[in-house]
């Protein structure tokens, strides 16, 4: 059974968004807070909590957003060869809801996968409409990837029930 691959994000400058934020490649010792953000969101049933050190094993995956404040967003991609990655443990901080923090980690984690030169981006989300603004369309869960499906749901105890599976192609 395939299983996500590990791919370790180079580390390039921190580069400005317009909406004044930074996104760069999360560092190990950003894990605790990446949780913590992912965990708000978790408590609202909106992802998966996550551990400081499930993130921390899995902190090449993710990329963070920053503010004046720190961190503003985060969300991970997590690789399912041939060609396909999951977007995942997006998260944006309370005080930077509607000002583009999530569509800056959102396009952060889309440039990463075109540059890997993936094929499709796939998610499952209770969010649909923020997702659709930024270029992702709904699909029918049975449209997922077989592989996907059954590694990162069903063998982790899992349904598509109550999130929309969505999907980019590149």
């Amino acid at each position: 059974m395939p299983t996500p691959s590990v791919t370790t994000l180079p580390s390039p400058p921190v580069a400005p968004t317009t909406n004044g934020f930074t996104s760069r490649h999360a560092r190990l010792n950003d894990a605790a807070a990446i949780a913590d953000l992912v965990n708000a969101w978790a408590a609202r049933g909106l992802t998966l909590a996550r551990t400081p050190g499930e993130v921390a094993e899995s902190i090449q995956q993710f990329v963070v957003v920053e503010d004046e404040q720190g961190l503003a967003a985060c969300g991970a991609l997590v690789e399912w060869p041939p060609k396909v990655a999951e977007i995942r443990s997006v998260a944006v901080a309370d005080h930077q809801q509607g000002k583009g923090a999530g569509r800056a980690v959102v396009s952060a984690l889309v440039a990463k996968a075109r540059d890997d030169g993936l094929e499709t981006l796939v998610l499952l989300t209770k969010c649909p409409d923020f997702f659709a603004k930024q270029g992702f369309e709904i699909i029918d869960g049975s449209e997922l990837p077989a592989h996907y499906v059954q590694a990162a749901i069903i063998d982790c105890g899992r349904t598509l029930e109550g999130r929309t599976a969505m999907r980019m192609k590149l």
